[in-house]
């Protein structure tokens, strides 16, 4: 058996940015985009290592809603139609309950920041948001959905603005069915 001879430790090997110990290199490889090339300017590196952390925590609940969307053993839950603010306590409790269930409330609560259409999981996060879209038109009522208002907030295609819109209509019972929409904002 041949021996085999001691690693020479003057012989260099290539740097390896992906290395145990944290590098310049690395730093440069992660923080690329919108990070100025002067070393005494670091105050946007904050608010790109939060970015990329939001990312990753859009990304994970995104994989969680893909996975679970093939496997729907779902348990039927009774939501009564959204009638007005007579139901709206009753007709909520159902919902939280429902988003929950497809996996969707992050997305309903405005918890996770948006994926970019070049993020791989774009397509499945834009399914997430139609999914909550969906279960919150199909549970209100007919008269619900002819208001001009709720027509235009289905539109804006976000359903963290669509439930917001429906808690300030019907949420409280003085509340009124205009289409001012300035009480949202």
């Amino acid at each position: 058996m041949e021996d085999i001879p001691e690693a020479n430790p003057r012989i260099q090997r290539p740097s390896n940015p992906v290395s145990s110990t944290f590098s310049d290199n690395l730093g440069h490889l992660i923080f690329t985009r919108g990070v100025p090339d002067s070393d005494d300017d670091i105050s946007s590196v904050p608010s790109l290592v939060e970015n990329i952390a939001e990312q990753a925590r859009t990304a994970k609940h995104v994989g969680f809603f893909m996975n679970t969307s093939h496997n729907k053993h779902f348990i039927p839950i009774e939501v009564p139609s959204l009638l007005g603010n007579e139901n709206w306590e009753y007709w909520l409790a159902a919902m939280l309950l429902l988003f929950r269930q497809h996996s969707v409330w992050p997305i309903v609560t405005a918890e996770l920041q948006p994926l970019s259409p070049s993020h791989n999981l774009y397509l499945w996060y834009q399914r997430m948001r139609d999914c909550a879209i969906e279960l919150i038109y199909a549970n209100v009522s007919e008269e619900v959905r002819k208001t001009p208002c709720f027509i235009s907030t289905v539109h804006d295609d976000d359903p963290n603005v669509l439930m917001r819109h429906l808690y300030a209509h019907y949420a409280s019972p003085d509340s009124d069915h205009s289409d001012d929409e300035s009480e949202l904002d």
